[in-house]
């Protein structure tokens, strides 16, 4: 029984240590002419997921051990642009039908409203002055609560833990190929300054961009490939969790949380 267990512990160890340390590779490509097109490739250890637009319809792929096991539907453009208008006829006749009982309503309505809009406006000028002072109170007591959870140190400690994780996340290819034009020559000169004072600072900025001056167009393509290893994402997140800052703004936050709470009951 013993030697059973701890096959079952092994193999529920390796499983575990196989889910973190096996990458999960991505790949992606869209292309745009007259219609997007694009394409979604995803795999990681036993599982792959493979999505798949064109012109006209999307159809995507799941597999678990190399076999097929089903994925969305695919859907047809033409098919739903039918169901699309014969959804709209049905709202319009709906539409009427109800524009036709709302008319009479309203009719009704309007003589009572007329009655009412001279009070009204009366009192709307008193509570748009005790509202404009209410409001001002509001926000200056919000300003004082939000200072102290968003202050420099907090600030620093998020912005370290977002460049972390975007550094695991990058991609390790990116192509982006892109042709535009603009009805007015100014923004295509606009454009034109922007992309290459970008580029003369960024080397290795993978926009190329091209521009045409005789018509409106937008046209590009892009290719994105790379791989993420969830162990690394996981060190981190753990890292920022159990770090003394994040410990001091969690706390922060759980005892700016009681005060408005106490505030609102009060």
């Amino acid at each position: 029984m013993l030697f059973f267990l701890k096959i079952i512990f092994s193999l529920i160890l390796i499983l575990i240590l196989s889910f973190l340390f096996w990458p999960v590779v991505y790949k992606a490509e869209f292309s745009r002419e007259q219609h997007l097109k694009y394409s979604f490739y995803i795999n990681w250890l036993l599982f792959s997921v493979h999505i798949v637009k064109t012109e006209n319809s999307r159809a995507s792929e799941l597999k678990i051990l190399g076999l097929k096991t089903g994925g969305w539907p695919k859907k047809n453009k033409k098919k739903r642009e039918l169901k699309v208008l014969e959804n709209a006829e049905s709202r319009i006749e709906d539409s009427k039908t109800v524009q036709k009982s709302a008319e009479a309503e309203d009719n009704k309505e309007v003589d009572h409203e007329e009655t009412t809009k001279k009070e009204d406006e009366k009192t709307d000028s008193d509570r748009q002055k005790v509202g404009t002072v209410d409001s001002i109170k509001n926000i200056k007591a919000k300003i004082k609560r939000y200072h102290r959870l968003f202050s420099r140190a907090n600030i620093e400690h998020l912005a370290r833990f977002g460049g972390r994780l975007l550094y695991l996340l990058k991609p390790d290819f990116i192509e982006l190929n892109f042709l535009l034009g603009c009805s007015d020559p100014y923004y295509n000169g606009l454009l034109l300054a922007v992309y290459y004072s970008i580029k003369n600072s960024w080397s290795t900025f993978p926009l190329n961009l091209c521009i045409n001056w005789e018509q409106e167009v937008m046209v590009g393509s892009g290719k994105i490939k790379g791989k993420i290893i969830p162990v690394q994402v996981v060190r981190v997140l753990l890292s920022f969790v159990f770090s003394c800052r994040s410990y001091h703004l969690f706390k922060q936050l759980y005892q700016w949380k009681r005060k408005t709470k106490k505030e609102g009951g009060d």
